[in-house]
């Protein structure tokens, strides 16, 4: 997985040579420690301003290297302690759930248009939830052995594989993704960061609430503080959501021990014991 425990960011000015100037800032992530990020940093803000010196264009650099820079909240551990997920808090403020061997495949259903009803008045086949779900059911009809757990999302479905664990880059999760007909940009999201994810709470703008008043990392008490008052009104709101609802299971093999742990996390954040909207 491409997580970071610990961020730093490092900021220099520079210009180009023929006067253009420019105030240039670079984070890096470690698993190390402060110190490491901090370094990290430093020697990629040093390259980018030798870059810049040369006339070379800003955006052909990644300057993140493919660590998506959010807050850890919580870690998943095996029965032995090895580390199999992380709950992390994304740009906009919900939470996520990041699995390196857990596959959630993610597909939207996109409300029918003018030509889908066409479709349907001559008989044709709308890609509705009924439709995706007989794609799920021939899909686990034809893989003997896999098990899977469905559930329903606002947008479309969310499908778990409960018995057997995947690489985010392997041949057999292309295979699926294609198979099941998942969202392009949650697929290209998962190579890019070598794991699997899963949104555990609600988008802010379904619950009628702002986006977060900064970015994580928070470089100041003020803008903590700004977050925090954010976060405070944001949870009450989402307490009248929730953001899956479990469908049904194809296949009736045992779950894995580590498909169990994350689905226990998984279930306490988007499960409600009451029916309530989705978001």
């Amino acid at each position: 997985m491409k997580l970071a425990r610990y961020w730093a960011k490092e900021s220099r000015n520079s210009n180009t040579g023929q006067g253009q100037e420019y105030e240039l800032a670079c984070w890096r992530g470690s698993n190390e420690s402060e110190a490491d990020a901090q370094a990290r940093a430093v020697e990629a803000v040093e390259r980018l301003v030798a870059r810049v010196k040369q006339g070379e264009p800003l955006e052909r650099y990644d300057y993140s290297e493919g660590y998506i820079r959010e807050e850890l909240i919580e870690e998943i551990n095996s029965a032995e302690g090895e580390l199999i997920g992380v709950v992390t808090r994304n740009r906009y403020g919900a939470l996520v759930l990041n699995c390196e061997r857990v596959l959630f495949a993610d597909i939207d259903i996109e409300p029918p248009g003018l030509i889908d009803k066409l479709k349907a008045l001559f008989g044709g086949r709308v890609k509705d939830r009924n439709y995706h779900l007989q794609q799920i059911e021939s899909y686990a009809s034809e893989q003997p052995g896999i098990a899977l757990a469905v559930y329903e999302t606002l947008a479309g479905l969310r499908v778990v594989v409960t018995n057997r664990l995947y690489g985010a880059k392997d041949l057999g999760t292309e295979q699926l993704f294609d198979r099941l007909e998942c969202d392009p940009l949650y697929i290209k999201l998962c190579r890019t960061q070598e794991s699997f994810r899963a949104r555990l709470t609600p988008k802010p703008w379904r619950i009628d609430y702002s986006r977060p008043p900064n970015n994580f990392p928070r470089e100041s008490s003020e803008a903590r503080q700004r977050f925090n008052g954010w976060l405070k009104g944001y949870e009450q709101q989402s307490g009248s959501y929730q953001v899956c609802r479990f469908l049904k299971r194809f296949g009736d093999q045992r779950p894995l021990a580590e498909v169990e742990r994350v689905l226990k996390i998984h279930d306490r954040y988007v499960l409600s014991p009451k029916e309530l909207p989705l978001a």
